[in-house]
C-alpha cells in the first residue's frame, strides 16, 4: 500500500494555475472566514472534530478553507460526486 496517496496535497492544477488559485484565496478569503465562523457557531461539536483532523494531518497547515482541507472549484461543469 502506498500511504503517500492518502496524504493531503495540492493538485497539479493548483501549481499550473497558481495565480488564479491565489486570486480565489484573496477574493474569497472573507467568505471562507465567515463559513468557518458559522460552522463553529451552529455546529460546535462537529467543528471541533474537523479542526482536530486538520491539525493532525501533514501538509494541511495554512488551509485557506479551514476547517476543511480542500477547495474545489467547478465552473460550468456537470460532475458525479467526487
Amino acid at each position: 500500500t502506498n500511504l503517500r496517496q492518502t496524504l493531503p496535497y495540492a493538485s497539479k492544477e493548483t501549481f499550473t494555475h497558481q495565480q488564479l488559485y491565489l486570486n480565489i484565496q484573496a477574493n474569497l478569503g472573507e467568505v471562507f472566514e465567515w463559513i468557518e465562523e458559522e460552522i463553529s457557531r451552529h455546529l460546535p461539536d462537529e467543528y471541533k472534530v474537523l479542526v482536530k483532523l486538520v491539525d493532525i494531518l501533514p501538509n494541511a497547515e495554512g488551509s485557506p478553507v479551514r476547517p476543511f482541507l480542500s477547495l474545489v472549484v467547478n465552473i460550468n461543469v456537470c460532475t458525479v460526486a467526487h
